[in-house]
């Protein structure tokens, strides 16, 4: 096996530990978590999925739910704040108005009963 072989299997390695996943999950969203708290637009954070119910696994992404005062339609609501605190792992990123919020759902009312309030 070539050196750039092994390097490939060893990264595949590395990034099928789920407890490797998770430490890199918790780390962006300890991040991504620090930079909404400023924001004066973002209401509330959920998080939800494999990294609440302890099922993370090597292709485990983050889940989260942010609750946004915002004129802009949910795709550009959503691309926008994904640029905005420019992710390093992969994300679920659902953005949704106060009032959409309130309004519920199947999706919305899903996260409130399973999910957890970050903010």
């Amino acid at each position: 096996m070539g050196q750039s072989s092994k390097d490939a299997a060893l990264r595949v390695a590395i990034w099928s530990d789920p407890c490797e996943v998770h430490d890199r999950l918790e780390a962006e969203f300890a991040r991504i978590l620090t930079l909404l708290v400023d924001r004066d637009d973002v209401e509330q954070v959920w998080r939800f999925g494999s990294s609440i119910t302890g099922t993370v696994h090597a292709t485990s992404d983050l889940d989260l739910l942010v609750v946004q005062r915002s004129d802009l339609g949910p795709v550009e609501r959503a691309v926008a704040l994904r640029e905005q605190l420019a992710v390093t792992v992969p994300v679920d990123l659902f953005v949704v108005t106060p009032e959409e919020f309130d309004a519920g759902g199947r999706f919305l009312d899903d996260v409130r009963a399973r999910g957890r309030r970050e903010r």
